[in-house]
């Protein structure tokens, strides 16, 4: 499997020079995994950098009650654990396949000898870390002010890239998670906007009957 076709596709790396980007490749490996994998658990030593081609992973928290919260999750072309490779600490979250995955990983170690001597490795990933924080950032602001079903419209809003129709990538029960909330009180909001004719929903497909409507109810505030 050519290794550098794949490195190509990550946000990461995709501005780099063929000659950068082979380099890269001799320090990945490619990793399939089946859908469920724990790939690492929080606390352990972060000993890899990993990256996303086919599937997606999920990187979660656990509450001592045994909750799970959805951080993020990581599409094809984007990275995860990279700081803490980089650094050499622990892994901030668990992660875990969605789905078969096809996956990159390195040693955090080899990648940061290559920043050292390739100034543009380092460039690139600044540039795609500030968009991770960006993400985090805004998840941060809605899990903090906004209610679920602003959190939805948002979620739809940003998944459907300006599509009129949005087949879910995940299981309600795992968007449940990521929004911070319950299957149940998703399933409420998914009907309340059916009844107020912003969206139309069968199975996984949400289809946008209203983007205005919708883009006004995601920038609401819990009162």
């Amino acid at each position: 499997m050519d290794r550098q076709a794949l490195l190509r596709k990550v946000e990461f790396f995709s501005g780099l020079s063929d000659s950068v980007l082979a380099e890269l490749s001799r320090a990945f490996e490619v990793v399939r995994v089946p859908k469920g994998k724990l790939l690492f658990v929080e606390g352990a030593r972060a000993e890899y950098l990993w990256a996303v081609a086919e599937g997606r992973v999920k990187l979660f928290k656990v509450s001592p009650s045994g909750r799970e919260q959805t951080v993020i999750i990581v599409e094809p072309g984007e990275t995860f654990a990279e700081i803490a490779a980089l650094k050499g600490q622990s892994y901030p979250v668990f992660a875990k396949s969605l789905e078969d995955s096809l996956l990159l990983r390195a040693p955090g170690h080899r990648i940061e000898e290559i920043v050292r001597q390739n100034p543009a490795v380092a460039l690139s990933m600044m540039g795609a870390m500030a968009e991770k924080l960006k993400h985090l950032t805004s998840l941060v602001e809605d899990l903090s002010l906004r209610d679920v079903p602003a959190r939805l419209c948002r979620y739809i809003l940003e998944a459907s890239r300006g599509k009129e129709i949005l087949v879910l990538a995940v299981s309600k029960a795992e968007l449940a998670r990521y929004l911070g909330t319950t299957p149940e009180t998703l399933s409420r909001s998914l009907s309340r906007l059916s009844k107020l004719g912003v969206v139309e929903v069968r199975g996984s497909m949400i289809r946008i009957l209203s983007r205005s409507r919708l883009e006004e109810m995601a920038e609401s505030e819990v009162s």
